[in-house]
């Protein structure tokens, strides 16, 4: 009977290799388990990251544009600061020469008011010495 006995005993040892083999792999489906569920969490982080990457770098791109067109209106706003600056100095310039011209304007027009005035005196008498003459014209003065 001991044959039957150390088989038996065999037998118990298999059963409770088994069973320990059998909750080892229990433990290994259940880290495995755990592992992909954080394999899983781990891919939608890197998933969703990527997206906010592309999202972040489209802003990139976009304040980028933006820069570059704000650049250019700068450089425009400048450009026409400084004609606008040539414009001032010449507008200055010429409205100087303007009143210059506008004095030597209004001196004409006293000098030529000045002769009328003269030749109105002139006529006057002329019509004067006519009258006094008795209405007969003479000759010019």
């Amino acid at each position: 009977m001991s044959g039957l006995h150390e088989l038996g005993d065999a037998i118990a040892a298999l059963r409770s290799e088994r069973d320990a083999l059998t909750q080892r792999c229990l433990e290994l489906e259940h880290a495995l388990g755990v592992k992909e569920e954080f394999y899983q969490d781990a891919l939608h982080s890197h998933i969703a990251l990527a997206s906010q990457r592309d999202a972040l770098r489209a802003e990139v791109d976009r304040l980028t544009a933006e820069n570059e067109d704000l650049a250019a209106h700068l450089a425009d706003a400048e450009h026409r600061a400084e004609n606008a600056g040539r414009n001032a100095s010449a507008f200055e310039g010429r409205m100087g020469d303007l009143q210059v011209e506008n004095g030597k304007l209004r001196d004409e027009i006293a000098r030529l008011h000045s002769v009328l005035e003269d030749d109105t005196r002139v006529r006057y008498y002329k019509e004067y010495l006519d009258r006094k003459r008795g209405g007969v014209e003479g000759g010019d003065l």
